[in-house]
């Protein structure tokens, strides 16, 4: 090999544990996430278990996956990131998937959805990002469809649309008021949807769709730019569905 092909690799390198080094801190530890999809695609080149994908054929399972919510915090503050709008929270708000605890970090919004189901988009997908003692990951996923005004989503006020804008929240809202009220479930082993796409996450995708009206969708798509990643390759891996 040339030297300077050998300097070619050792910087792309370089710059790859650069990108996951940035991208770790912005999405696991303070619970942010940066997205720079054309810059840091390669680092997902030969991964096979990348998010998000098209939910179908899903199967039943005699031993099913179990997902428990103990949100019993609020809504603390919410912020344009530029990318997207984050919820960060109170702590001590958990989810149980198994015997296995995940704390809420935040939760951030996409449009149009990333998950697609049978082929069928959304126009916002929320999601709601856990972390386990552990450091593994667990992604609760929200598709929203048009219809009628949400009036928890209009508890949460305009979106913030200018990057760096925050705010606190004075009234107490629950995180699950953005939930439907059905807990069914897709569940699959992916990755986070964005850099630095990082695998072993499990995602929970709930089966019902609120409803936001026209007006709402507007706001969320007037606060940030089309912010979803293009679906991956399934690979044969298994998708569990649970009513």
């Amino acid at each position: 090999m040339s030297k300077s092909k050998l300097i070619k690799m050792m910087c792309i390198g370089l710059i790859g544990c650069a990108v996951y080094a940035e991208a770790t801190e912005g999405q696991v530890q303070s619970g942010k996430e940066d997205v720079v999809h054309e810059m840091s695609t390669p680092l997902a080149e030969n991964m096979m278990s990348q998010s998000p994908i098209n939910i179908i054929n899903s199967i039943e399972k005699e031993n099913q996956t179990s997902v428990t919510f103990n949100y019993k915090g609020s809504l603390a503050t919410i912020e344009n990131l530029g990318h997207t709008v984050q919820l960060g929270v109170t702590k001590g708000q958990t989810i149980t998937v198994n015997d296995k605890e995940f704390d809420l970090l935040q939760i951030h919004f996409h449009h149009t959805s990333e998950h697609v189901i049978d082929g069928k988009s959304y126009p916002v997908e929320a999601h709601f990002v856990h972390k386990a003692k552990d450091g593994k990951l667990a992604v609760v996923g929200v598709l929203y469809e048009e219809g009628k005004t949400n009036t928890s989503f209009d508890s949460l006020g305009e979106l913030p649309k200018k990057k760096g804008e925050k705010r606190a929240f004075k009234e107490n809202i629950n995180a699950m008021d953005l939930m439907p009220g059905s807990k069914s479930f897709y569940t699959y082993s992916g990755s986070l949807t964005t850099p630095p796409y990082t695998e072993d996450v499990t995602w929970v995708v709930l089966k019902d769709s609120p409803e936001l009206s026209k007006s709402q969708i507007g706001m969320v798509q007037g606060a940030m730019h089309k912010n979803n990643r293009d679906i991956q390759d399934i690979n044969g891996r298994e998708i569990i569905e649970k009513d």
